[in-house]
């Protein structure tokens, strides 16, 4: 009797993850940092997050927190982003 070779859930999702495309980091960093819903928006182009928000308190408090958006967007599938822009205002 051939014996089936059993995979586990974290062997099934390691080949689901390259295919399935990269959610929308701006309601994860909303949440993440206790921002008002649809205070921010993100742009990821190449190695560069762009963020754009109207709202210029949560500008000046993210500025200051480039290290900690950097790590939060790693940890959370874009580990291919170095850099965050902000637009010129």
């Amino acid at each position: 009797m051939a014996r089936s070779r059993l995979r586990s859930l974290g062997e099934l999702a390691r080949s689901l993850r390259g295919s399935l495309p990269v959610p929308d980091p701006a309601p994860g960093l909303q949440s993440a940092f206790r921002l008002p819903p649809g205070s921010l928006m993100v742009f990821l182009r190449g190695d560069t997050a762009h963020m754009v928000s109207a709202d210029k308190t949560v500008r000046f408090a993210l500025k200051g927190l480039d290290r900690e958006v950097l790590s939060w967007l790693r940890e959370h599938g874009h580990a291919e982003i170095r850099r965050i822009s902000w637009p010129a205002e």
